[in-house]
């Protein structure tokens, strides 16, 4: 990995590998300031595919809150249209709440989703 931010009580880990083109977010996503979070992380996602053509974005996320939400979305409605661009939504077998989300940003941005049941 190029680069690894580490996860705190709030924000999940990310792992970030240019060369593969492969961003990995993983835990819970209840950041105090979700403009401010997503600002400092969605240069380096851009970066990769930038660098690439091509992006696979791992979302594993247990939970995360409305003010998470909005920018999760615009985080993913900036590679709508992209060429190469595939989410691969991780979710536990019994939490429909993640799987319903992950549908519903599908639908929103066109993006095409995998899902992996963990």
């Amino acid at each position: 990995m190029d680069k690894i931010i580490p996860s705190t009580a709030k924000t999940p880990e990310i792992n970030i590998d240019k060369i593969s083109g492969t961003v990995v977010i993983k835990g819970i996503l209840i950041p105090e300031n979700p403009y401010e979070y997503f600002n400092g992380i969605n240069p380096f996602i851009t970066e990769v595919y930038n660098c690439n053509n091509k992006l696979a974005l791992n979302i594993d996320l247990d939970y995360f809150n409305t003010g998470a939400a909005k920018y999760l979305y615009d985080l993913l409605k900036n590679f709508t249209g992209k060429p190469n661009v595939d989410v691969i939504w991780h979710y536990e077998e019994d939490d429909e709440d993640i799987l319903e989300s992950g549908h519903e940003y599908e639908t929103l941005t066109g993006l095409k989703f995998i899902y992996k049941i963990k």
